[in-house]
This record gives C-alpha cells, structure tokens and sequence, in this order.
C-alpha cells in the first residue's frame, strides 16, 4: 500500500491505515463482552467514502472506532488541522485522523486527494457534521466521493438494537437528490443515543438538485 507522503499537505507522517490482526481480536472481543455485533459484511471496494450517522454522541465515535478495527479495514478520520498539536497530535494518529482545512472546499479537495493518492483506502464522514439535531445534512461525502471516483458506503449505528451495520453501497453519484433520498430510507430505522437529536436529511432533499460545488 502506498504511504501517506511526509509533505503533503492533507496527509500525516507515517500514519498506518491497515489494522493489526491482534487488535481486530482485541477489538471484536469488546464488541462481543459489551452486547454490540456488527451487521452485514463491508463491501468488496478497494476505496470509498463511509458515511456514518446517526451521530448525536462522542460514543458514535467510540463504537465506531471499535467496530472499524474489528473489521479490519484500512480507513482515515477527517478531523480540523487545528487539532495536530501535542498532546492532541498523539490521538489523531492512533485513531488514524488526517488534518485538513475544514474551511471551503480546501477540505473537499483535500480529502479526494488523500482518496486518489492512496491505494485501499475508505475515509469516514459523518454526515450530519456535529452533534447538535440538523435535518440539513453536510453533502461533503458526496462531492469528495465524485471528485475521487468512489463509492459511499453507508454505516449505521443503532443503540436500540447495540448494532453497528453495513447497509449498502451507492455507486451511482449522478443525482444528489436520488442519493439523499436512498440515505433518508437507509437510516430511517435507526435509533440514535440521544434518538430526540437524530434528524433524517430532509432539506438536503429540496435543495438538492445542484450536484455541482
């Protein structure tokens, strides 16, 4: 797999993306002693953008990071530049984060260029974009997933049910509109941690209708 380069400007030093074999054993068993199971099998795609909702807690992260060891897949965290400061710095790296500029489309641009640089590879996005209830999803994915040429991968997370799933795979990237409707299906069912703060994106469906940035 090719390596993040030292100088480049949306990518880590040395960041390893690919998980060890003892800590996908470590992390299925806290899976297993603490009741979650992950649902369906990650699909056969050699580099994507997986969305993850709902996302109204830190624990999203927690489980989400969890079951992303567990399956073993190589993958990367955005996170704002801002945060690649010591001590921080040393956390970035362990839950694989790449810096980018969240402002404007340098963070789109940046994310792409870390998703065509490297081989295998999926970048994490949540959608909603923070913690607070939004029913106007950030359509970032969509337009880094165009720019790079990949899928998005939809991953869920149901507190109700202590499931972490795989719920499909959208490869046609033509209709913004098409792609938040499929999403609004996909989560409908899905209870959130705090299920009064998880809004499905129902404005991104009016507005939608410009696939451009």
């Amino acid at each position: 797999m090719k390596r993040i380069d030292r100088k480049a400007d949306y990518s880590p030093a040395g960041i390893r993306f690919d998980a060890f074999k003892g800590m996908r054993k470590l992390m299925n068993s806290i899976l297993k002693l603490s009741g979650w199971k992950i649902v369906g099998t990650f699909p056969v795609v050699e580099k994507s953008v997986i969305i993850a909702a709902p996302h109204t807690s830190y624990w999203d992260g927690f489980w989400g990071f969890i079951a992303l060891e567990a399956v073993g897949i190589p993958y990367a965290i955005l996170a704002d530049e801002s945060l690649f400061h010591f001590p921080m710095s040393v956390l970035m790296k362990i839950i694989r984060a790449v810096p980018v500029n969240v402002k404007g489309k340098d963070a789109i641009h940046g994310a792409a260029k870390v998703l065509k640089d490297n081989d295998n590879i999926h970048i994490i996005i949540c959608p909603e974009g923070q913690l607070a209830p939004t029913d106007r999803w950030n359509p970032g994915f969509y337009h880094i997933a165009r720019i790079a040429e990949v899928p998005v991968v939809i991953a869920a997370i149901d507190y109700s049910r202590k499931e972490i799933s795989f719920r499909g795979v959208i490869s046609d990237l033509s209709d913004k509109n098409e792609v938040f409707r499929i999403l609004k299906e996909k989560y409908s069912d899905c209870t959130a941690k705090y299920p009064e703060k998880f809004l499905l994106p129902e404005k991104n469906l009016k507005t939608a209708s410009n696939n451009t940035l």
